[in-house]
């Protein structure tokens, strides 16, 4: 829908190189109670319209309120996808196995997200950028053993208030000072060295 009500949003976007994710038709959606053709269809649907507006469909998808089906991974592969971020079982990208092949999961920051803590758990914005940065730090002292991915999932709606936008750049500014140790990227493109390194799911 952002396409159709917010085209300048978009636009935007492409100009600066960002990574059109699948997130569902609108985030008002939920794939929990459709049956599998209505799903499918569905899936299918976003990436089409996508693929009109970009050239070329979206390798990924985050379902919109998380709400994905025991079957949302085999449906995304049979459809096109090639990585989800909807889970965190580990800090780490893992291979989904599905019915139409490898899927990747790419973790999915729960609470690295503004919407879930500072709103849902009413966390102040100085808690959240105490998280970020904790996470941040841990991760990079565990990942001398190997490849850690840490996602923050932000809202124009919510970081972008002044007060928690000021807390915000502060833990962005500590991670950007660890640019020549960390490698900021898009999730297409951990999906495609993930892919290389392992010699699937291409």
């Amino acid at each position: 829908m952002v396409y159709e009500t917010a085209p300048d949003v978009t636009d935007a976007a492409r100009r600066l190189g960002a990574e059109f994710v699948a997130h569902g038709i609108t985030n008002s959606d939920t794939l929990a109670g459709l049956d599998a053709a209505a799903e499918k269809a569905y899936l299918s649907d976003v990436a089409g319209r996508i693929a009109t507006a970009e050239g070329t469909p979206p390798g990924g998808w985050s379902s919109p309120w998380l709400t994905h089906t025991p079957r949302t991974p085999d449906l995304l592969a049979a459809t096109g996808y090639r990585y989800v971020l909807d889970l965190r079982m580990d800090d780490q990208p893992v291979w989904l196995t599905t019915d139409s092949g490898p899927l990747l999961s790419i973790p999915y920051p729960l609470e690295l997200n503004d919407s879930t803590t500072m709103v849902g758990r009413a966390a102040s914005a100085a808690d959240f950028t105490a998280m970020v940065i904790d996470e941040f730090d841990e991760l990079l002292a565990a990942a001398d053993e190997q490849p850690l991915v840490m996602g923050l999932v932000t809202h124009s709606f919510i970081s972008g208030a002044p007060f928690r936008l000021r807390a915000l750049s502060r833990a962005l500014e500590h991670l950007a000072a660890h640019r020549d140790d960390v490698w900021f990227c898009r999730p297409g493109e951990i999906f495609r060295e993930v892919a290389q390194h392992d010699r699937v799911g291409r």
